[in-house]
This record gives C-alpha cells, sequence and structure tokens, in this order.
C-alpha cells in the first residue's frame, strides 16, 4: 500500500490523505486476503485523527489478468464501508461501472474513455 499526504499551501493545516491500493498487489500476491483489514487501520487512524473528515474508498478497477484477485479486495472494500454504518466512509465503486474494454492494452490502466480530461 503506498500513501501519501498533500497540504494544498491556500489551505495551511489542511490535510488530504491520499492513499492507493491497487492491483499491483494481486500481481505480486501481497496478502491479498488481508487487503480490507490493512486499509481499516489506515482508515481508522484518519477517522480518529481528523474531525469532521469524509473518507472515500474506492474498489479496484478491472483487471485482465488478475480481475479473480481486484474482485476479491473490492468485494472486501465494499464489506469495510458498510462496516463503519453511518460514519462518513463512502464508497467509488470502479469495480462495477467499469469493463475491460475500458483498459489499455497492459489490461490494467483505463484508457482515455475512462478519463476525457
Amino acid at each position: 500500500m503506498l500513501g501519501r499526504e498533500y497540504n494544498p499551501p491556500l489551505f495551511p493545516g489542511w490535510r488530504s490523505p491520499e492513499t492507493e491500493q491497487n492491483r499491483n498487489d494481486c500481481g505480486e500476491n501481497l496478502d491479498t486476503a488481508n487487503a480490507g483489514q490493512r486499509l481499516k487501520v489506515m482508515v481508522d487512524d484518519i477517522l480518529n485523527s481528523i474531525p469532521g473528515v469524509t473518507v472515500i474508498i474506492s474498489t479496484l478497477a478491472k483487471s485482465r489478468d488478475h480481475q479473480s484477485c481486484a474482485s476479491n479486495i473490492s468485494q472486501q472494500f465494499r464489506d469495510l464501508v458498510n462496516s463503519y454504518g453511518d460514519k462518513r466512509v463512502g464508497l467509488a465503486d470502479f469495480d462495477a461501472v467499469m469493463t475491460s474494454d475500458m483498459l489499455v492494452s497492459d489490461g490494467i490502466h483505463p484508457n482515455v474513455s475512462c478519463n476525457p480530461f
């Protein structure tokens, strides 16, 4: 899992934790069975450290070579979001809306139709 913190210059003291748990975990078989639990530790830390914060978790995008693993991790993330109940934790479900034809030739990264900007 990768992580970084961004501090925009116009809003001193404001921070936006940005992390990515990605299909590389599937390709390298990096503790994929516990992906949801690993993310939960970080989300709990964010919720406990930043009053009023909203956390958005996204599922993994489609993957031609590792779709079974990506689907499994995505389900763990859905279950994690549901476990927070009325806390400010939301889901962006890329897995539900993407199709494999939205990927470039590497079978992992989205093509321009997914991001027209």
